[in-house]
């Protein structure tokens, strides 16, 4: 039957995959699929196997060991019931001290806490791994209370769910909160709940932080500023432009301009036109779009385009290439700026960034900016380019702003459209 195996194999490898690339995003606002399936297997091998609740002289026992599973998610997740450790009194205690203890003790401890707040009820589930009925049962118990409880706790309004992923937009009930937009576990933008606050740039983009200081840079320039932004996000770039300025937001996702442009969630793009901005939308991939404003608009031209697509787990790769750089300066003005939000969790960007400004010869500064004393603000990594040292302005002799992370690494080549290497910048 191994001909039978594989081709049954291969056909549920290409149905599971057209469910979940098409189906599920319509049908679920989550990514629910992968779980339920846990639950359904559990269903389909106990009606083989023709298993019963209670088949056997444990069974009752097992029925109680739901129980506890299910009580045991309520109270933990919850925060009904708080367990933790605080590796911080051992190490007082011990007189433990030094950059090195600190290091090591930080990513055990939030390792062990979260063991000790999501591992119980898992582990009474693992226990009934030989009652597949009892298993699914705990198993649905969990994402169900999980999924409530995190949206509860997280004040969440809204989850939506497209073809790129999971968006959920909470809402904090303190009026001097935040409105919040999240992809997955990342942050895509936060605006100011309260009125004086409102047209206030926030998270990563707040005006004593890296791209706070591009704009006051950019704004000594005579004229209006034509800027376009790749990835729209909560449309927080917006707040920077002024009466008569013009901005092009490039964005993949439908969902995202829907809620962007929706004053019942964030305000930025809404009150930058009534502020009398121009600001337009180019709906599809960044790259292909602009190929298409090169082509069809050639006498178009911006003073900065703002790359932020890289703050993600998973990264656009082919808006960091040679050829996705060229693409950039081409519709760049005399003295035009590229800036690239480089901030990752789990990617050092920099030397990338630095062997693609090697490889076009372009001048280059980078700034890892903190939060000052902004509320609401993020730290924040840009990096910005141009033509010349000249064309950054004030910038080329700002301490904040400097090459010294900016230096080509010899296991780092220039990405291209044929080649990159996601691993040589892992952060290990």
């Amino acid at each position: 039957f191994l001909t039978e195996f594989y081709l049954l194999i291969s056909v549920g490898g290409v149905l599971g995959g057209l469910f979940n690339a098409l189906v599920a995003p319509l049908v679920f606002s989550s990514l629910i699929e992968y779980p339920l399936m846990m639950v359904l297997a559990c269903v389909l091998l106990a009606m083989r196997r023709g298993d019963g609740l209670l088949g056997d002289a444990g069974g009752r026992r097992a029925l109680v060991a739901v129980a506890i599973a299910i009580v045991l998610t309520v109270v933990l997740y919850s925060e009904s019931v708080t367990l933790r450790l605080d590796f911080s009194f051992l190490a007082r205690v011990l007189d433990l001290r030094g950059e090195r203890v600190s290091t090591w003790l930080d990513p055990a401890e939030r390792l062990l806490n979260k063991l000790l707040l999501y591992g119980p009820p898992l582990a009474v589930a693992w226990l009934l791994r030989r009652r597949p009925p009892l298993l699914g049962t705990v198993l649905a118990s969990v994402l169900l209370i999980s999924g409530f409880v995190d949206a509860r706790n997280n004040d969440q309004i809204r989850q939506s769910r497209s073809f790129f992923g999971v968006l959920r937009i909470s809402r904090d009930r303190d009026p001097k909160g935040y409105t919040e937009l999240r992809h997955g576990t990342t942050l895509h933008g936060r605006q100011s709940l309260e009125p004086a606050r409102r047209a206030e740039p926030l998270s990563y983009y707040h005006r004593q932080g890296p791209i706070g200081q591009l704009f006051a840079e950019l704004d000594r320039r005579p004229g209006g500023l034509h800027m376009a932004v790749v990835g729209l996000g909560t449309g927080t770039l917006a707040a920077y432009a002024r009466p008569g300025d013009r901005v092009t937001f490039y964005e993949i996702d439908r969902l995202v301009r829907d809620i962007a442009f929706d004053p019942a969630y964030f305000t930025y793009a809404t009150d930058a036109r009534n502020r009398a901005v121009t600001v337009r939308l180019e709906l599809g991939d960044a790259r292909i779009r602009m190929e298409v404003v090169k082509r069809d608009r050639p006498e178009e031209r911006y003073d900065v385009i703002l790359v932020d697509a890289f703050s993600s787990d998973a990264i656009p790769v082919h808006l960091l290439t040679r050829e996705a750089l060229q693409l950039y300066f081409d519709l760049l003005g005399p003295r035009g700026i590229v800036a690239l939000h480089i901030s990752n969790r789990y990617l050092r960007l920099e030397p990338v960034v630095a062997a693609l400004a090697e490889d076009g010869r372009y001048a280059r500064l980078v700034e890892h900016g903190g939060t000052g004393d902004i509320r609401g603000g993020v730290e924040a990594s840009w990096a910005i380019l141009a033509r010349r040292p000249e064309d950054f302005g004030e910038l080329a002799s700002d301490p904040r702003w400097t090459m010294a992370h900016l230096d080509p690494e010899p296991a780092v080549p220039a990405w291209t459209d044929d080649f990159h290497n996601l691993l040589s910048v892992f952060k290990w």
